[in-house]
């Protein structure tokens, strides 16, 4: 593929949606509801329209042109919160969203996050995955334990990216187009794994991008206040995306 410069897109990434429990191991993760509206709200009425993956692929390949008010907004981990707090909000201003769900705990609960004075946060269960499907949302792989993939050998991640995708197009009877890497971290070797699974595109939050296999996002946590998401949104938003080969 031959590199080459398209206009970016801005990509968010969400954890949870709610107030965070008292004891949380990582509480920056949860967005207070008030504040995740607001946000959703600021982007509706400047007029700023939700795209899938595989749109964001196909302006990236030069295919297809997208808008240039196109945003993909993107939750990892699959928690119950997207479909208790954020499902409603984004469907009343007629947005939709991607989440990046972990295989091995499909039901169950992130166990990855586990802190032994709290019990782990839900995740979302096949129907409720599959009712977000049906309204819009776009659903993507996110490993099969969440595992750090740099600190795995190469078979041993190419199993959490492979199996990752086969698990969920097996159980929710759907192609699997996207990946995110847990926690963003992944080398460039990872990429290259991803694109010969299948994938059409994935998502970090570290740098230096690796074309379509590794798409930067900006990071909204907790801590994130009014002018800091308008910087953020602005900083996602800048610059220009090198499309090329992993």
């Amino acid at each position: 593929m031959k590199s080459r410069l398209v206009r970016r897109i801005p990509v968010l990434l969400y954890h949870k949606i709610g107030v965070a429990p008292r004891g949380v191991r990582n509480p920056r993760s949860w967005v207070s509801p008030d504040r995740f509206s607001w946000q959703m709200n600021y982007l509706s009425r400047r007029g700023w329209r939700c795209i899938a993956p595989g749109a964001l692929a196909a302006h990236y390949r030069g295919e297809k042109e997208a808008d240039s008010k196109s945003i993909l907004i993107t939750f990892d981990d699959g928690s119950r919160s997207c479909y208790r707090e954020a499902f409603p909000v984004l469907r009343s201003l007629g947005m939709t969203a991607t989440v990046f769900i972990v295989s091995g705990q499909l039901g169950g609960r992130a166990v990855w996050d586990r802190n032994p004075d709290h019990p782990d946060d839900e995740l979302l269960t096949i129907g409720e995955i599959r009712e977000l499907a049906q309204a819009g949302w776009s659903i993507g792989a996110h490993s099969m334990t969440h595992s750090r993939l740099p600190t795995l050998s190469r078979e041993e991640a190419d199993r959490e990216i492979r199996e990752s995708k086969r698990r969920l197009e097996e159980t929710l009877s759907m192609p699997i187009g996207t990946f995110a890497y847990p926690y963003g971290a992944f080398a460039p070797e990872h990429a290259g794994l991803v694109r010969k699974a299948g994938y059409e595109t994935g998502f970090t939050t570290h740098y230096p991008e690796q074309g379509l296999y590794a798409i930067r996002r900006e990071n909204i946590h907790g801590e994130v206040y009014a002018l800091r998401f308008l910087w953020r949104f602005r900083r996602a938003r800048r610059g220009t995306f090198q499309n090329g080969e992993a």
